[in-house]
């Protein structure tokens, strides 16, 4: 095991090497060996290297959503220094709804699923989310729920997905959704900013004691 400050201290010696990384002929390569040296701060950590033309590059820092590898991430940004063309950012961002993803051979959109908002009485303070898909099936349950959670770690960030929602379930999209008390998935960072104290100016979802 290295610490950051070592981690660091090569990368600011190399960045150069990691910038344009989609034309270089040694991608993969570089990639691999970026990985390697993130791993020797903390196995557990991963990252992501991206940005807009004419911006700083991004080096994103991430946990894969593992709670118990939040404080790595923001320990080693913590310490990260000024590398000029760079900005390094904890935690993969939220990118909004509009994508579809594939897991499994499984689509999943966000335009086309639903959540319902489940209240524990002992902790209402607690986020509960029923998700419907219309292609869900039992027996390809743990498909269907992991496909969610990277779909939502996508949309709304790694940070929030693992923090915010305390319990998540998936399930058959039911037919009649303006009976059911049902909203659409792409208003769920509202729904969380409600839920946590923000003020959407959206009103106040309904919910359903589960």
């Amino acid at each position: 095991m290295t610490d950051p400050q070592s981690f660091w201290t090569w990368f600011a010696e190399n960045h150069t090497r990691f910038e344009q990384l989609n034309q270089s002929e040694q991608r993969e390569e570089l990639l691999d060996e970026l990985l390697n040296r993130l791993h020797e701060v903390c196995p557990d950590l991963y990252f992501q290297i991206g940005g807009k033309p004419n911006q700083p590059t991004e080096l994103i820092i991430s946990a894969e959503g593992n709670l118990d590898y939040f404080g790595e991430v923001e320990r080693l940004v913590r310490q990260a220094p000024e590398i000029p063309n760079w900005k390094i950012i904890p935690f993969k961002p939220a990118h909004g709804f509009d994508f579809v993803l594939k897991y499994h051979d499984i689509e999943f959109d966000a335009h086309q699923m639903s959540f319902l908002p489940l209240e524990h009485p002992d902790h209402p303070e607690a986020i509960g989310l029923r998700i419907g898909h219309k292609d869900y099936t039992k027996e390809e349950d743990q498909a269907f729920v992991t496909g969610t959670f990277l779909l939502l770690d996508t949309a709304i960030g790694e940070k929030s997905a693992a923090m915010d929602i305390d319990f998540m379930e998936v399930v058959t999209l039911p037919d009649n959704l303006e009976d059911t008390g049902y909203i659409e998935l792409i208003k769920l960072a509202e729904y969380i900013a409600w839920k946590r104290g923000g003020d959407t100016g959206h009103g106040i979802p309904d919910t359903h004691q589960g």
